[in-house]
Protein backbone atom coordinates (compact mmCIF):
# COMPACT_ATOMS: atom_id res chain seq x y z
CA UNK A 1 0.00 0.00 0.00
CA UNK A 2 1.58 3.67 -1.05
CA UNK A 3 0.61 5.76 1.44
CA UNK A 4 1.97 9.23 -0.63
CA UNK A 5 2.02 9.59 -4.27
CA UNK A 6 5.73 9.25 -5.64
CA UNK A 7 7.05 11.83 -7.81
CA UNK A 8 7.04 11.35 -11.62
CA UNK A 9 9.94 9.73 -13.38
CA UNK A 10 10.88 12.45 -15.23
CA UNK A 11 14.19 10.77 -16.60
CA UNK A 12 12.89 9.69 -19.59
CA UNK A 13 11.18 13.43 -20.55
CA UNK A 14 14.43 14.86 -20.33
CA UNK A 15 16.58 12.76 -22.47
CA UNK A 16 13.48 13.24 -24.83
CA UNK A 17 13.30 16.56 -25.02
CA UNK A 18 16.07 17.18 -27.02
CA UNK A 19 14.60 15.03 -29.72
CA UNK A 20 11.48 16.82 -29.69
CA UNK A 21 12.94 20.22 -29.90
CA UNK A 22 14.84 19.62 -32.89
CA UNK A 23 11.64 17.96 -34.52
CA UNK A 24 9.60 20.61 -33.78
CA UNK A 25 12.39 23.06 -35.23
CA UNK A 26 11.59 21.41 -38.59
CA UNK A 27 8.18 21.93 -38.69
CA UNK A 28 8.90 25.83 -38.77
CA UNK A 29 10.68 27.61 -41.78
CA UNK A 30 14.56 28.51 -40.92
CA UNK A 31 15.72 31.96 -40.85
CA UNK A 32 19.22 32.33 -41.98
CA UNK A 33 21.43 34.24 -39.04
CA UNK A 34 24.15 34.67 -41.50
CA UNK A 35 22.34 36.89 -44.19
CA UNK A 36 20.76 40.10 -43.33
CA UNK A 37 17.65 39.85 -45.27
CA UNK A 38 16.24 36.69 -46.62
CA UNK A 39 13.36 36.11 -49.01
CA UNK A 40 11.60 32.69 -48.92
CA UNK A 41 9.89 31.21 -52.11
CA UNK A 42 7.25 28.81 -50.74
CA UNK A 43 7.11 26.41 -53.72
CA UNK A 44 9.78 24.23 -54.98
CA UNK A 45 11.95 25.14 -57.80
CA UNK A 46 10.29 24.36 -60.90
CA UNK A 47 11.46 21.27 -63.65
CA UNK A 48 13.57 22.92 -65.99
CA UNK A 49 14.69 25.61 -64.39
CA UNK A 50 18.55 26.49 -65.23
CA UNK A 51 18.62 30.16 -65.00
CA UNK A 52 17.75 32.65 -61.77
CA UNK A 53 17.33 36.08 -62.24
CA UNK A 54 17.24 38.43 -58.89
CA UNK A 55 16.09 41.88 -59.80
CA UNK A 56 16.68 44.59 -56.51
CA UNK A 57 15.46 47.37 -56.85
CA UNK A 58 18.43 50.49 -57.51
CA UNK A 59 21.13 47.62 -56.96
CA UNK A 60 20.39 45.33 -60.31
CA UNK A 61 20.14 42.49 -61.18
CA UNK A 62 22.22 39.07 -60.33
CA UNK A 63 21.63 36.15 -62.87
CA UNK A 64 23.00 33.12 -61.24
CA UNK A 65 22.49 29.17 -62.52
CA UNK A 66 19.06 27.42 -60.75
CA UNK A 67 21.47 24.68 -58.80
CA UNK A 68 19.91 23.95 -55.41
CA UNK A 69 17.57 27.26 -55.78
CA UNK A 70 19.41 29.32 -53.30
CA UNK A 71 21.28 32.41 -54.08
CA UNK A 72 23.30 35.07 -52.24
CA UNK A 73 23.21 38.20 -53.35
CA UNK A 74 25.69 40.71 -51.79
CA UNK A 75 26.12 43.86 -51.58
CA UNK A 76 23.14 45.32 -50.55
CA UNK A 77 23.66 48.91 -49.54
CA UNK A 78 23.08 48.71 -45.47
CA UNK A 79 19.75 50.34 -44.29
CA UNK A 80 17.89 50.91 -47.85
CA UNK A 81 15.01 49.12 -48.20
CA UNK A 82 14.00 47.06 -51.34
CA UNK A 83 12.05 45.79 -53.53
CA UNK A 84 12.93 41.78 -54.98
CA UNK A 85 11.42 39.90 -57.63
CA UNK A 86 12.76 36.73 -59.41
CA UNK A 87 12.84 35.25 -62.49
CA UNK A 88 13.22 31.63 -63.53
CA UNK A 89 14.27 30.48 -66.94
CA UNK A 90 14.52 26.57 -68.38
CA UNK A 91 17.77 25.85 -70.75
CA UNK A 92 16.32 27.26 -74.23
CA UNK A 93 16.27 30.79 -72.36
CA UNK A 94 12.33 30.99 -71.80
CA UNK A 95 11.14 32.59 -68.88
CA UNK A 96 9.00 29.74 -67.14
CA UNK A 97 8.18 31.34 -63.37
CA UNK A 98 8.64 34.02 -61.19
CA UNK A 99 7.74 35.56 -58.11
CA UNK A 100 7.74 38.50 -55.48
CA UNK A 101 7.85 41.32 -55.55
CA UNK A 102 8.50 41.59 -51.89
CA UNK A 103 9.58 44.57 -49.84
CA UNK A 104 12.66 43.99 -47.10
CA UNK A 105 14.19 46.14 -44.73
CA UNK A 106 15.82 46.71 -41.42
CA UNK A 107 12.80 46.34 -39.43
CA UNK A 108 11.10 43.39 -42.09
CA UNK A 109 14.22 41.46 -42.83
CA UNK A 110 12.54 38.73 -43.49
CA UNK A 111 9.50 37.81 -46.40
CA UNK A 112 8.00 35.01 -48.38
CA UNK A 113 6.42 34.76 -51.58
CA UNK A 114 4.80 32.18 -54.07
CA UNK A 115 5.81 30.81 -57.13
CA UNK A 116 3.37 32.84 -60.10
CA UNK A 117 3.21 32.21 -63.71
CA UNK A 118 5.51 33.91 -65.86
CA UNK A 119 5.32 37.71 -66.64
CA UNK A 120 7.16 40.48 -67.72
CA UNK A 121 10.89 39.95 -67.34
CA UNK A 122 11.87 41.98 -63.94
CA UNK A 123 14.23 44.83 -64.55
CA UNK A 124 16.07 46.27 -62.17
CA UNK A 125 19.03 49.58 -63.13
CA UNK A 126 21.24 50.35 -60.22
CA UNK A 127 24.55 48.74 -58.45
CA UNK A 128 25.64 47.08 -55.52
CA UNK A 129 27.41 48.88 -52.85
CA UNK A 130 31.52 49.74 -53.59
CA UNK A 131 33.98 47.80 -51.65
CA UNK A 132 34.71 49.38 -48.04
CA UNK A 133 30.35 50.45 -48.24
CA UNK A 134 28.60 48.77 -45.48
CA UNK A 135 26.24 46.11 -47.18
CA UNK A 136 24.02 43.61 -46.22
CA UNK A 137 23.78 40.19 -47.77
CA UNK A 138 20.24 38.81 -49.37
CA UNK A 139 19.67 34.94 -49.02
CA UNK A 140 16.71 33.92 -51.68
CA UNK A 141 15.88 30.25 -51.28
CA UNK A 142 13.30 28.13 -52.78
CA UNK A 143 11.13 25.43 -50.71
CA UNK A 144 12.19 21.95 -51.50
Amino acid sequence: MILRPRPANLRGWRAAAPIVTLLSAACGREEYDVADLQLDVTDPLPDGAELLSVCVSDHGTLERGAGNGRVPFPGIREGEPVTITLDVYDADDVLIASAGPAALDADTPYATTPLLAPGEPCVANGAIAREGVASWLLALRFDE
